[in-house]
């Protein structure tokens, strides 16, 4: 680990290097750099992140801190599922919907085509309301 400017308690080191002293994953080490609670620096193209010497862990710790971060991601993950799964069932009402309008409009389209094959005479009766007469 390589200490980067800073006074005895705070140490500034790479990603990877504060990954494997906190016993996380770099993507762990981006996505709290992300939430804006890991400091991070650019220093000859190179990003440094500061960590607390404190902050560093044990190899048990480390099991017990990958768990939580399992739990936490298989929570986001069950939320993006459900979120998935809403805009598809609202996905397929819309589909059905569109489906049983459509059908509807081939009943009107049918029914006005058998109108116009009707003869006139077919036609003047049935409006007159004779039913025997009906296609």
């Amino acid at each position: 680990m390589t200490d980067i400017k800073g006074d005895m308690s705070e140490n500034w080191v790479t990603i990877s290097d504060a990954a494997h002293s906190l016993g996380v994953t770099e993507r762990t080490i981006y996505r709290r750099i992300k939430e804006g609670k890991i400091e991070v620096k650019i220093e000859d193209t190179k990003r440094y992140v500061k960590i607390d010497p404190a902050e560093t862990i044990t190899d048990e710790e480390s099991d017990i801190m990958s768990k939580d971060e399992l739990i936490e991601h298989l929570k986001d993950e069950n939320k993006y599922l459900r979120q998935k799964l809403d805009e598809s069932q609202q996905s397929k009402e819309r589909s059905d919907t569109i489906i049983m309008q459509l059908t509807r409009h081939i009943g009107d389209a049918q029914k006005a085509l058998e109108m116009k094959n009707m003869s006139w005479w077919k036609r003047l009766r049935l409006k007159k309301g004779n039913e025997e007469d009906k296609v």
